[in-house]
């Protein structure tokens, strides 16, 4: 088996050839990888050996075993091997956000039941929604949503991911709305559903109150769990 990652590398069992010389009408000489070993194979463009002293090296092998063991050179081959063939079986990551669109536009993304799912690619705003119709039929059905975003996790060339998620109980319009404290989301939601309560999310709470107690210089006084720190 070649492998032709970072440099071509010929596995045999148990033993690894780099490719030593090329020759004019097309064969190639294999060289064995240990520079204290003469081993050589050559082969044609048919894939055939033609001179091999390989035998001989593993018949002088057979009298003299030695142990075993994974360098961190195999170790680096094995992994660059493994993202080459992920490579080819994977088309390339798009190096910037209009490739993104490009691509979405070009390729049907769908769910294991076969629908749809991306509902919104917009080019000009840099917005892509993941749904399907299954899913808004589903939020129609909602009387609680929780939304949340997050900047740490993710895709590059995009700022945040954005995310809904809805309990229901049979009303179009949700009548709550749990997020974090965010007021541009607030305002949003002030805006296209006016009569849903906004409630905050404990999570995010406690994140709030902790900055806080950081700002007043309260930390250390918290984490020793003193007087301050049980009030």
């Amino acid at each position: 088996m070649i492998l032709r990652f970072p440099n071509p590398i010929l596995r045999v069992p148990d033993f690894k050839f780099g490719c030593h010389k090329n020759y004019s009408i097309g064969d190639i000489r294999w060289r064995f990888t240990n520079k204290n070993c003469r081993a050589f194979l050559r082969i044609d463009t048919e894939d055939k050996i033609k001179v091999s002293t390989y035998h001989d090296y593993r018949r002088i092998r057979t009298t003299k075993r030695k142990r075993v063991t994974l360098t961190l050179t195999d170790v680096t081959y094995i992994k660059n091997n493994m993202h080459y063939a992920r490579r080819t079986s994977y088309p390339q990551l798009p190096n910037n956000i209009n490739k993104i669109h490009s691509i979405l536009n070009c390729i049907e993304i769908k769910t294991i039941d076969n629908k749809q799912f991306v509902l919104f690619n917009n080019s000009d705003n840099g917005i892509v929604m993941f749904s399907c119709q299954s899913n808004l039929s589903f939020f129609s059905k909602r009387s609680v949503f929780y939304v949340d975003g997050t900047f740490d996790y993710c895709t590059d060339f995009f700022c945040q991911l954005f995310t809904i998620h809805g309990l229901h109980n049979g009303f179009y319009i949700p009548l709550q709305t749990l997020m974090d404290f965010e007021k541009a989301i607030h305002n949003v939601i002030n805006r296209i559903w006016p009569t849903t309560l906004i409630r905050g999310c404990r999570f995010h709470l406690g994140q709030s109150w902790w900055r806080k107690i950081q700002e007043l210089g309260l930390a250390s006084d918290y984490i020793l769990n003193n007087e301050i720190g049980k009030s």
